[in-house]
């Protein structure tokens, strides 16, 4: 493997961990706050970090893997296609059957003809109970990672630069829009919030360092990630009163592209010391985080009904390890052999120029 590629495919190893913590962030955070709907904020937040740590993931690997120069748009939205719509599918056949067969269990959830197609196709629409989400509730971010393939694809043939600099634009804008006007249209409320951003920051996080061979020093990473800590820290301490401020979301990008930039660049020197689960959670973030709430789910009503309300910090530590076990079989059972059966029939290879396929969210 030529240099250069060996330096990418070690930053993925970093990129593989954050994907790790991502995951259990929202899993311990649906863990908490399923039983327990006035947690505190800081629960609530951890989720968003973990959320806005995918988004900015996302927005860096595809810089990373499409290179620095064009590519061909029809063969990426193929690949991200084939990795993100069939578990997607079959997590949205597990809810509408659980809907149709134990109402009593879905409470929350509701659909129509027209919202389950628009779900499927990845488009925001309003779902009967009237807020903004897919038949999946967890698919959200799925719509906002497919709006950004789209985005990204469409400008597949500008070189990496020109393209961080037109997305950049053109999702300014539209936050821009969001922040100034009122509009009634679901996609176009969707579209045009902050959430976008976090993709921006990781396009450029990736334009900054591409065909950078030197890995971060030791205090350089370790300034980044206290700024990373120091920046999440200030903003739990007033998170309940400051929740829904613009600003929030800006300042958790901002931390979010400090740690993947240590993830990415400096964590080569701890690959050794660390142990091949968290590898393995990174593989498996997808199928957990579309899955971890059914077993989230399954362990908090256990408990509510075997164990008395003492037991509910047991219960939500048994929901999370729940949440993550059932999402590890989901990705061992199902989400692995799948892609790699999709890839031989589309006749997909490894990715190029890394020889390490991004996996979402």
């Amino acid at each position: 493997m030529p240099q250069d590629q060996v330096h990418a495919a070690s930053r993925m190893i970093g990129i593989q961990w954050g994907r790790a913590l991502a995951a259990t962030a929202v899993v311990v955070t649906h863990a908490i706050s399923h039983p327990f709907a006035s947690a505190p904020g800081a629960s609530h937040l951890l989720g968003r970090v973990g959320v806005t740590l995918f988004f900015v993931i996302s927005g860096y690997i595809m810089v990373v893997t499409t290179g620095p120069g064009r590519f061909s748009a029809l063969d990426f939205m193929r690949r991200r296609l084939l990795r993100i719509a069939p578990l997607y599918y079959i997590a949205t056949a597990v809810t509408v059957a659980g809907v149709l067969l134990a109402p009593w269990a879905f409470k929350q959830t509701s659909f129509d003809l027209k919202h389950l197609v628009l779900s499927l196709l990845f488009l925001p629409a309003y779902a009967p109970s009237g807020e903004i989400n897919p038949v999946m509730k967890l698919g959200w971010t799925l719509n906002y990672e497919m709006f950004f393939y789209v985005a990204f694809a469409l400008l597949s043939g500008l070189a990496a630069l020109k393209r961080a600099i037109v997305l950049s634009v053109a999702f300014g804008a539209l936050i821009l829009a969001g922040l100034t006007m009122e509009f009634q249209s679901p996609a176009l409320i969707f579209y045009t919030r902050i959430d976008t951003l976090a993709f921006v920051g990781g396009v450029w996080l990736a334009v900054a360092t591409q065909g950078q061979p030197r890995l971060l020093s030791r205090k350089m990473m370790l300034t980044l990630a206290t700024f990373a800590v120091a920046l999440l820290t200030m903003i739990a301490a007033t998170y309940n009163r400051h929740d829904t401020n613009p600003m929030v979301q800006v300042g958790i990008i901002t931390a979010c592209v400090a740690a993947v930039g240590v993830l990415a660049l400096g964590t080569r020197p701890l690959e050794r010391h660390v142990p091949e689960t968290a590898a393995v959670l990174g593989d498996a973030s997808y199928a957990i985080y579309l899955f971890h709430l059914f077993g989230v789910a399954a362990v908090t009503v256990a408990m509510r009904k075997l164990a008395p309300p003492d037991f509910l910090v047991l219960g939500m530590v048994l929901a999370a390890i729940a949440g993550m076990v059932g999402g590890l079989v989901i990705y061992w059972l199902i989400d692995r052999p799948l892609d790699r059966s999709l890839r031989r029939w589309s006749r997909i290879g490894p990715t190029r120029p890394l020889s390490v396929e991004p996996i979402t969210p």
